[in-house]
C-alpha cells in the first residue's frame, strides 16, 4: 500500500483521527512520495483522490495530487470518480477543485 493512499484513507478507514485530519499533514506525505504511490490503486482501483474525496474536502491537497500525476477522471470498480464522491459528501471545494482539473 502506498503512504499516500493510507494518509488519504486513515482518519475513517485506519481509525487514526489524529495525525492525518489536516490537509497540510497530507501535503507533508505527498511531498516524500515517489510517483507510483501518487498513482497507487487499491484492489477496488480507488485512487488516493478518489479515498481523499471520499473523506476529505481538500481542495489543495487534491490539486497537488493532481499536478502529482494522479487522474482527475481515474474510476473504481464500481464506475465512480473522485467527483461522484466529492459530491456525494458535499465536499463542495474539492467539487470545484475537481471541475477546475478535468
Amino acid at each position: 500500500m502506498s503512504r499516500l493512499f493510507d494518509a488519504a484513507s486513515s482518519t475513517f478507514m485506519k481509525g487514526n483521527y489524529d495525525f492525518y485530519r489536516r490537509q497540510g499533514d497530507f501535503l507533508e506525505v505527498l511531498r516524500g512520495c515517489g510517483d507510483e504511490e501518487v498513482k497507487y490503486r487499491d484492489e477496488y482501483e480507488n485512487s488516493v483522490l478518489i479515498v481523499m474525496a471520499l473523506e476529505h474536502d481538500w481542495p489543495e491537497a487534491a490539486a497537488a495530487v493532481i499536478e502529482r500525476g494522479c487522474d482527475v477522471n481515474a474510476t473504481n470498480n464500481a464506475g465512480a470518480t473522485a467527483l461522484h464522491f466529492a459530491g456525494y459528501n458535499s465536499h463542495i471545494e474539492a467539487v470545484q477543485q475537481l471541475l477546475r482539473a478535468g
